[in-house]
């Protein structure tokens, strides 16, 4: 007998009618939904069949590294992926997005450059990924308005460890608008600290994050123009209008992220090129950047592959005022000098600059020295406001014509290459040996300083090895002098209107003589701080003080101490390069291996000069390319009452 109900009727009837009863009174939308989802798994099959995870420009959107047996984003914010595995699974975070852009969930505002991406690899009519879902993109590319990328160069600075090599960072401006209301994208670490030699130890280490951060390039002219005294140089990106609106969309979600800070292999320059790459997808900028991303090097890079032009001169700050000093001469100057620290009226600066013809450029230079001195909190805001009004009413009132802009041909592009091989020749002590030098990166300070930092010298991982034929063993003929991790110099020039630190520094493993003739390698740690100033218009002269030391448990103490003074003069011309230098050490201790009391060298080794140690020298530099140079050395010097005299004829080959 058929199952009934309380009607009488059989059950499988009431289903039939149910189920009838069901599909009448369904909206469209559940059939709708069944196509829309029939179409993604349509779309998702059709990019797998196309392998469009393993597509080079997917992995630059999410910036995936080869790795053994797959691949790894160094993206370290969680929800940049859309995929529970994103962070090491293309194709996971591939089909994720894909399903994500196509539920209307919202995330294509978030990742406009993936949703473009698939769009245009994958969409066969606007219903697969609708123009709607773009808006908010389109929204904020019109408020922006970019019409050119430019990527900016600030000069580097010396007196702040975390900035030596120079920074990189593009923007994105309305050429109908002043550069300044442009908006800048940087790369860079998220230091809370002081950024000084305890940000470059970390910054080795990945101690710090870093994230790309948007904010107004007057800001950034503020930083690093007004602030910390760097030259900028600004070059134009060539960019089709899509490629610049694929970078736009890039830097945009790229401002989601976070990754992890390295301050030699993955800083500023490795974050601008690898957002440059979402544009030149098919260059291998960072391939081409290799190990060790310098600033200088990836703007040789992109300039020699025809991706910049010639750049535009922004002149810092300090500049400026060095200029607009040299134009009206010391008196005028020491008449703005006076008027802006608070010593002398605005009349008498009008009346002693009006004598010498230099009125116009005298205002514009104490407006400009001004503004140093507040952003260097040497005046109050008061201050500031109390001497600057009365000099705009002035400036109102007078012609400036006699001000002009101000130019430089050093452009970064054509410095000399950061590696280095050296071949020496010379004479120590009568003895003939050859030498073989090499310096990983960067400068040093008897280089051509071209397009760089002058008179400054950012050496990393430098060595030299001698080559002698009088020893009794083959480690006297060959044997390692030196290998230096790092040795810096920075010598700013200090005036009236500027007090710069001259510093010089020095940590690496060295040789280091002893009274028995020998000369064990040590580690040496160097620093140096002073003072350097012109004497002349192509002189220079610095004078430095400071502590020289060299620890090796075969010292008895454990540790060569030595207070040193130092002093010099750098001279250039053209392709000539001449550097004079003359240090004079006082050691602590004798250095013979005997401990305590003992060891101290005393009063009477100083009247002795027992530990008096000398070095004079004179180098002088040729330049002969770009990357090729001779230089010539003498020197005179030694410790423990034992001098001699060196010669040596160098070969300098940069790359």
């Amino acid at each position: 007998m058929p199952n009934l109900n309380g009607t009488g009727r059989p059950e499988r009837k009431i289903h039939k009618l149910a189920c009838l009863f069901f599909l009448l009174a369904s909206p469209p939308f559940v059939f709708a939904q069944n196509a829309h989802d029939k179409r993604t798994d349509e779309i998702c099959a059709k990019a797998e069949s196309a392998k469009l995870h393993e597509d080079r420009r997917w992995l630059i959107l999410l910036q995936y590294e080869k790795k053994i047996g797959g691949y790894k984003s160094v993206i370290t914010t969680g929800d940049f992926f859309l995929s529970p595995a994103g962070k090491t699974d293309p194709k996971a975070e591939l089909l994720a997005d894909i399903r994500a852009f196509r539920s209307g969930s919202g995330k294509a505002a978030e990742f406009p450059a993936r949703w473009k991406f698939i769009r245009d690899a994958l969409s066969e009519n606007e219903d697969d990924f609708p123009e709607s879902a773009d808006e908010p993109y389109r929204k904020a590319k019109e408020i922006a308005n970019p019409t050119s990328v430019s990527l900016v160069y600030p000069a580097g600075f010396m007196q702040n460890p975390a900035s030596m090599f120079g920074h990189t960072f593009l923007l994105f401006r309305d050429d109908k608008k002043n550069a300044l209301v442009g908006q800048s994208v940087t790369y860079s670490a998220r230091n809370t600290e002081n950024p000084g030699i305890a940000f470059a130890i970390k910054g080795l280490f990945g101690l710090y994050r870093s994230n790309y951060i948007i904010e107004p390039y007057a800001k950034q002219i503020l930083k690093y123009s007004d602030m910390d005294k760097r030259d900028i140089w600004e070059y134009r990106i060539r960019l089709s209008e899509e490629q610049l609106d694929m970078l736009f969309r890039h830097a945009l979600e790229l401002s989601r992220s976070e990754s992890n800070y390295l301050y030699i292999s993955r800083n500023c320059t490795t974050g601008m090129m690898m957002l440059l790459e979402s544009a030149f997808p098919d260059e291998h900028l960072t391939d081409a950047l290799g190990t060790v991303s310098e600033p200088v090097k990836a703007i040789k890079i992109l300039f020699g592959k025809g991706i910049l032009e010639k750049p535009s001169y922004r002149p810092s700050l300090h500049t400026k005022i060095e200029k607009e000093k040299e134009k009206i001469g010391a008196k005028s100057s020491r008449a703005v000098r006076r008027y802006c620290t608070g010593k002398a009226s605005l009349d008498r600066l009008v009346s002693d600059t009006e004598k010498a013809g230099t009125k116009a450029q005298s205002l514009v230079l104490a407006s400009d020295y001004l503004k140093h001195l507040l952003s260097g909190g040497k005046i109050t805001q008061e201050k500031y406001r109390q001497r600057l009004m009365p000099l705009l009413k002035m400036m109102s009132k007078t012609e400036l014509s006699g001000t002009e802009a101000i130019s430089s041909g050093d452009y970064p592009h054509e410095s000399h290459d950061s590696h280095k091989i050296a071949l020496t020749a010379a004479v120590h002590e009568s003895v003939p040996l050859a030498q073989l030098s090499f310096r990983f990166v960067n400068h040093s300070l008897i280089d051509d300083d071209r397009g760089l930092s002058k008179n400054t010298q950012l050496e990393f991982f430098t060595g030299r090895i001698s080559f002698r034929a009088d020893g009794n063993s083959a480690t006297e003929n060959v044997r390692l002098e030196k290998l230096d991790f790092a040795d810096i110099i920075s010598l700013p020039l200090s005036d009236s209107y500027f007090l710069g630190k001259a510093i010089a520094g020095t940590v690496g493993i060295e040789r280091n003589g002893t009274p028995s003739g020998s000369d064990p390698l040590a580690l040496r740690l160097r620093f140096l701080s002073g003072i350097s100033f012109r004497a002349f218009k192509a002189n220079q002269l610095y004078a430095l003080a400071g502590i020289d030391s060299f620890i090796n448990t075969d010292y008895g103490t454990g540790i060569d101490l030595i207070p040193t003074i130092e002093c010099g003069m750098i001279t250039g011309a053209g392709i000539w390069k001449q550097h004079l230098s003359a240090s004079v050490g006082q050691g602590i201790f004798r250095n013979d291996g005997t401990s305590g009391k003992d060891a101290l060298v005393g009063k009477s080794g100083i009247l002795s000069r027992e530990r008096l140690r000398l070095s004079l020298s004179a180098e002088e530099r040729l330049t002969l390319t770009r990357n090729t140079a001779l230089s010539a050395k003498y020197s005179f010097g030694g410790d423990f009452k034992s001098y001699g005299h060196d010669f040596s004829l160098t070969a300098h080959i940069q790359f």
